[in-house]
């Protein structure tokens, strides 16, 4: 018999679905590669937020002028000028909506790289949901998690960490969803719950520790374990079933990412058996960031610097996550 900790409602997998978004992977010589998600869509055509599209190109500056209806980029000696048509059926020039300029798919894959003067790449990602990444700040409410002296509360640190992570995977194009936006508890299978709901691609639960040694140091990532040996895995009550090996490849990029980006002890991978894990329908691990006692840790976790280089590398590494999965295009 399956022990009672591991018993699952599947039903939490089966909850109401989320349409996804279309949208668009670009990479372009000198820029990062990012996703855009549609701004707007007209009939079967996505339109994207033309400002936010060129603000991923390093050393360009865009301007919109709404009284003319022009967009003007400049980088280096290269200008160029694209105008709003009066024409809505033109897919090639600008549409404006709630005043900013939009940009339909078929110009970004078949415009873009004349329009910047660079060699440009877009891949439609049409479909695939690939997009969807669920943050979970862990604790709240009466439950504060982890104290250490002279430092917020657990509960407060690691939201901010959310709030900050999911600013910065927006504005690479991922649609984001935070378990909670306040001081609120929620159960572990409100969590998972709340993931499967918005059908989450991608889910990582933040934590801190409060170690009472200062010197006790370090992060750590969790995945959920598999079935015991020997265990029919039909038989086994998990929705991490078949989605193991994924996991543990999230868990590795967020314990890499993290390593480069934070002077901490890597405490490496490790497996824990617990319902928020294993309730969830997608490559999911959970993230002790690091000691609140410890020095060096409360340096990532609380100064705005820190924070900011941690949730810089927990962003990274869901891109990464997404650009290496052999199931996204």
């Amino acid at each position: 018999m399956v022990p009672k900790r591991f018993r699952v409602l599947f039903l939490l997998v089966a909850l109401a679905s989320v349409p996804a978004s279309a949208a668009v992977r670009v990479t372009a010589e000198g820029a990062a590669p990012f996703v855009l998600l549609e701004t707007a869509r007209e009939g079967s055509t996505a339109w994207y937020d033309a400002e936010e599209w060129l603000s991923r190109f390093p050393g360009a500056v865009a301007s919109w002028d709404p009284d003319r209806g022009r967009l003007t980029y400049h980088r280096g000696p290269r200008t160029s000028i694209l105008d709003a048509g009066k024409d809505q059926a033109d897919l090639y020039r600008a549409r404006v909506v709630d005043g900013r300029p939009l940009v339909s798919e078929a110009f970004l894959l078949e415009r873009s790289s004349d329009f910047l003067g660079l060699k440009v790449a877009v891949e439609p990602l049409h479909g695939t949901g690939a997009l969807r990444v669920v943050l979970d700040p862990g604790h709240g409410g009466a439950d504060i998690g982890s104290r250490a002296a002279a430092a917020p509360p657990e509960k407060e640190v690691v939201l901010r960490l959310a709030q900050d992570v999911a600013a910065k995977l927006r504005r690479r194009g991922f649609e984001v969803h935070l378990t909670r936006e306040d001081d609120r508890a929620l159960s572990a299978t409100e969590r998972a719950a709340a993931a499967n709901r918005w059908e989450a691609d991608l889910f990582l639960s933040l934590h801190a520790s409060g170690e009472a040694r200062p010197l006790a140091r370090g992060f750590e990532v969790f995945v959920s374990p598999p079935e015991p040996p020997g265990t029919d895995p039909r038989l086994w009550a998990s929705a991490q079933v078949g989605r193991e090996a994924d996991s543990r490849r999230w868990a590795e990029g967020v314990r890499a990412a993290v390593g480069q980006a934070v002077p901490s002890f890597d405490r490496g991978v490790r497996h824990v058996p617990t319902p928020l894990l294993e309730a969830v329908a997608a490559p999911a691990c959970l993230l002790e960031a690091g000691n609140l006692s410890s020095p060096e840790d409360a340096e990532a976790l609380l100064k705005p610097k820190g924070r900011a280089a941690l949730a810089e590398a927990l962003a990274d590494a869901a891109e990464t996550f997404f650009r290496e999965s052999a199931h996204t295009p």
